[in-house]
Formats: structure tokens, sequence, C-alpha cells
């Protein structure tokens, strides 16, 4: 029974840590996470297909429509607005911190570069994907 009970214990963190495998997928919200507040300062994004490449700014990605959106920033601050449809949204650069607003969706999320924090609201069906998923934190937020 102590071995069974082990085994599931184990098989409960692997799973909220994405089972060490390349993707990681929804939960529920974690106790005591706040996304983070929208920059006053933040440059928007205005148009699908585009990418991010300033390092350490703050960007808000808000258009009409879907289109796909690529990272390349290092330490940058992205959210995607409450309700904004996405394509693709590639991150090969690192050490950013990206919120998806309720109601946000994305089709694909792939994640090359490494330590990367990424909040979604609680029970969002998005799927962290790509070689980098399981160097990236993912927070589960309420409010």
């Amino acid at each position: 029974m102590k071995n069974l009970v082990c085994a599931g214990i184990a098989a409960a963190l692997l799973a909220a840590c994405g089972g060490g495998g390349g993707s990681t997928s929804a939960a529920s919200s974690q106790a005591g996470v706040t996304a983070p507040a929208v920059s006053a300062s933040a440059s928007t994004v205005d148009a699908g297909n585009s990418t991010i490449s300033g390092n350490a700014k703050d960007y808000l990605i808000k258009f009409a429509g879907s289109g796909d959106v690529t990272i390349t920033a290092q330490i940058a601050n992205v959210w995607v607005a409450e309700n904004q449809a996405l394509g693709t949204l590639a991150v090969s650069g690192g050490m950013n911190t990206i919120t998806f607003k309720a109601g946000a969706t994305v089709k694909t999320l792939n994640v090359t570069g490494s330590g990367n924090t990424i909040y979604l609201p609680a029970g969002s069906p998005i799927v962290v994907q790509g070689t980098a998923a399981a160097s990236t934190t993912v927070k589960y937020y309420t409010s």
C-alpha cells in the first residue's frame, strides 16, 4: 500500500510538471497566483504575423482577427489581450513573462527558448509545446 501511495504521488508530481516530456497541459488554479497587470507603457502589437524582438520591453498583443506571432525577445513582458485569437505563438527568446488574459486563445504555443514564465487563466485549454516546454514555468490564476 505504501508503494502504491508513493507511486501515485510521483505520478501526480510528474503530471503537474508536464511529465518531463514535450508539453504541459492545463491545470486548476494555484492558490495566491495573480496575473501581472498590463503595463501602461506596453507597445501594442496590432497586426498578425508579427515578430516581437525588443529585449527587456513590454508588449500587448491586440488585433482584430487571428494571426501568428513570434517572440524572439529576451526578458520581455508580453500580454495577450482578452479574447485575442492567435494561430501560432512561437517563443524562441528566453526569460520572458507571457500572460494570456481571459478568453485569449492560441492554436499552437511552441516554446523553444528557456526560462520563460507563462500565466494562464484557471481552466485554460492552452498547452505549452516545444523543446523548452519542460523548462517553462506555467502559472494558473483566477483573477
